[in-house]
């Protein structure tokens, strides 16, 4: 396309619930592109119209999709990736300034952060951490924008706290069965009592672990 910057084929690591998967991140015409080396059936492209914003900090490149895109985790809207060469950060950003999309983005984006309260309220889940091979004990699961806990009522031994770049994977198996998998550490099994986690809840927590893992040094 006449006028779009050119920009190199860069290596990149995508930050899923899981790990990382290597690849490359490349733009061809009004595309951004990640082509994943272990499974090329898993890569995706995303239209330059479709991209809600794209930023840069520090060599981790995170964009926004309007609609969910599929990569070997599954659907998502969200996705950080750590550029081998920090520098190409900022061509990616001219590229997608360069697109019709950028400035509704950026007023959307504008409105959000004036309608938003400054602070976000943790979600709290009554809970049971359940205990192997047998038993468990009851406390409740307070999930905040930076890190996951576990309170126990009747067993501060097994109280658990985790930041969410110490999280390897957290799964939901349905709305009441949530598996913590830390890092370091021993996996904790909870069991949501009365109300349990909304899918679009569950779906902002495992971005925002990815993005936390994909920023730490």
């Amino acid at each position: 396309m006449v006028g779009q910057p050119v920009v190199a084929v860069e290596r990149a690591e995508l930050s899923v619930p899981f790990g990382v998967v290597s690849g490359k991140v490349l733009t061809v015409a009004n595309y951004l592109i990640f082509i994943d080396d272990e499974k090329p059936e898993s890569s995706f492209a995303v239209a330059q119209q479709d991209l809600g914003s794209l930023t840069s900090e520090s060599g981790i490149l995170t964009i926004e999709t309007r609609k969910p895109v599929r990569d070997r985790s599954g659907e998502r809207s969200r996705f950080s990736f750590r550029l081998a060469n920090p520098a190409a950060s900022s061509l990616l950003a001219s590229w997608y300034k360069s697109g019709p999309a950028a400035p509704a983005a950026a007023a959307a984006a504008a409105a959000a952060a004036k309608a938003s309260p400054a602070g976000e309220e943790p979600r709290i889940y009554q809970a049971r951490h359940k205990h192997f091979p047998f038993g468990g004990c009851m406390g409740r699961l307070i999930v905040s924008k930076d890190r996951v806990a576990y309170e126990s009522v009747e067993n501060v031994g097994h109280s658990f706290r985790w930041q969410l770049r110490d999280i390897k994977e957290i799964k939901r198996d349905n709305p009441y069965e949530i598996k913590v998998v830390p890092f370091v550490g021993d996996e904790s099994n909870l069991e949501l009592q009365r109300s349990g986690m909304e899918s679009s809840d569950y779906k902002t927590l495992v971005d925002r672990i990815a993005a936390a893992r994909a920023s730490a040094p």
